[in-house]
């Protein structure tokens, strides 16, 4: 005879888990049971039937009045152009685009069409190729530009994401076990079971027309209160899901999940993204318009001395400092004369710096060397697709020799009509808006040297601050996307020798 085998522990504690959730339920079902019978008894049936359907038809059009118009609101806030502006901060014009593809999907998606698996996947796969697109659209297949260790890095990353939220969002995520998953999944089947079980319970209660019309009404409306909810709810979800597949989907195209990128980021071995790193601004005009005049004036500013520091770019090249400003790499490079070889070089440097000032004198109609080498610097910048333009600081110097010569007492109210020192300087802003397409808002009048005490430059290191973010954004873009590659022999070097590792241990362990 044997011995009867002993329950295991897990199905103790299911047996466990089970009798406790009765001991739950029971009591509150009764509950529904024991007060429908009363109200039946007592001919108050058909009352409770009346009221909670007028309770809920309330509750059905406050939820019009307030959910429904704080969709629409969002439904506006939710446009390409206005949402995730600080994310937008850090991203390259094709990932500018790439995220505006991906908003427009997330605007667009309808809740009532992602019914299944097949349909939830195919949303996904629709939005990465609408990264892809943006990020290649030079590419015939743009989908697979990206190697194995990005897919891999990416899968690593997506992985790790979705484990912080089972583990923090999920009640008992930390201890909920694969097994357990899948018995909840083999009981979705009772769904069904009690959806038939409640439609016999429909036909039954006809045995009360007015009972059975009352709750009818009230289950209807309930039914569209929480059809609307849930509508919402899955709104949301999707539009989260877009932009949570679009944002690994531009890491991924991006290049950033590079390893040798990763690996340097990880160890810390990109010294040049460190945000400490002084940005580079180059100062940027023909000669004779103020350009080293500007430098000594920065520097008489923040009352310190100003040092040399050697680039090797044969670019005069000053380290500023300032307590509310970043540490500052200021280049003054040569004078714009027309030289198609100088002024490339010049091109070169700017497009390879963090912000430019542009300078341009009040007294010199002579714009053309400016106008053409700011239009060549336009069509450089907008090459780079993995880069952000270097903002651009205009300014306006010798607005104090603009006439009337003689008079100089700033302030000036630029607005002031009856000023004509102001009105000059006012024209002068137009002509340069007129000869070098920059918007007036965008100049700052100043005054240099002369024997005269500066003017406005308080105002240039007010704009420089307003600048500073973008600038440092624009270089960490820049660095990033050059990143830190492993020369090609040293790389296979290293492939070929973990390749025979890997060979030995097969072939002789």
């Amino acid at each position: 005879m044997s011995k009867p085998t002993k329950p295991s522990t897990t199905a103790v504690q299911y047996l466990r888990g089970v009798m406790i959730a009765l001991a739950l339920v029971l009591p509150t079902l009764s509950l529904a049971v024991l007060g429908t019978l009363w109200l039946w008894q007592n001919n108050a049936l058909l009352i409770w039937g009346l009221a909670a359907s007028g309770v809920a038809l309330l509750i059905y059009f406050v939820e019009l009045w307030l959910v429904r118009r704080r969709e629409s609101e969002l439904e506006i806030s939710a446009t390409p152009d206005t949402a995730s502006q600080e994310a937008a901060d850090h991203r390259t014009p094709r990932e500018q685009a790439a995220w505006a593809a991906v908003e427009q999907i997330a605007v667009d998606v309808k809740p009532d069409t992602l019914d299944n698996r097949d349909a939830v996947l195919a949303l996904g796969v629709h939005t990465v190729e609408a990264v892809a697109r943006s990020m290649h659209p030079d590419q015939k297949d743009p989908l697979w530009k990206f190697t194995v260790p990005e897919a891999l890095a990416l899968v690593e990353r997506v992985s790790r994401q979705l484990n912080q939220f089972v583990i923090e969002s999920v009640p008992l995520g930390d201890r909920l076990t694969i097994g357990q998953v899948l018995t909840v999944y083999r009981w979705r089947s009772f769904a069904t079971v009690a959806e038939k079980a409640y439609d016999l319970w429909r036909i039954l209660r006809f045995i009360n027309p007015a009972t059975a019309i009352a709750g009818e009404l009230r289950e209807k409306v309930s039914g569209q209160l929480l059809d609307g909810m849930r509508t919402e709810f899955t709104r949301r979800l999707a539009r989260a899901y877009v932009r949570e597949v679009g944002q690994a989907a531009i890491d991924l195209y991006s290049g950033r999940l590079r390893p040798d990128l990763r690996e340097a980021l990880d160890t810390g071995a990109l010294p040049e993204v460190e945000a400490r790193a002084p940005l580079d601004i180059l100062i940027v005009g023909q000669g004779g318009v103020g350009k080293s005049s500007l430098v000594n004036a920065l520097g008489d500013e923040v009352q310190a001395a100003v040092d040399v520091v050697p680039l090797g770019d044969n670019l005069t090249t000053h380290l500023l400092s300032r307590d509310d400003a970043p540490l500052t790499h200021i280049s003054e490079s040569p004078g714009l004369d027309g030289d198609q070889k100088r002024t490339q070089q010049i091109l070169d440097r700017a497009a390879a710096s963090d912000a430019i000032i542009w300078v341009i004198s009040a007294i010199r109609p002579d714009r053309a060397a400016d106008a053409a080498a700011l239009d060549e610097l336009r069509i450089s910048l907008a090459q780079h697709h993995d880069r952000r333009p270097p903002p651009i600081v205009y300014l306006l110097t010798n607005v104090d020799r603009v006439r009337p010569f003689n008079e100089w007492a700033p302030p000036y109210d630029l607005t002031d009509k009856a000023s004509a020192k102001a009105g000059s300087i006012s024209e002068a802003i137009a002509a340069v808006t007129d000869d070098l397409g920059v918007a007036e808002s965008d100049i700052i009048p100043v005054a240099i040297g002369q024997g005269r005490a500066t003017y406005n430059i308080d105002l240039v290191w007010a704009q420089l601050l307003d600048v500073s973010d973008e600038a440092r954004n624009v270089q960490l873009l820049r660095r990033l996307s050059s990143g830190i590659r492993t020369p090609i022999t040293k790389s296979l070097w290293r492939q070929a020798l973990g390749a025979g590792r890997v060979i030995r241990k097969t072939m002789f362990d």
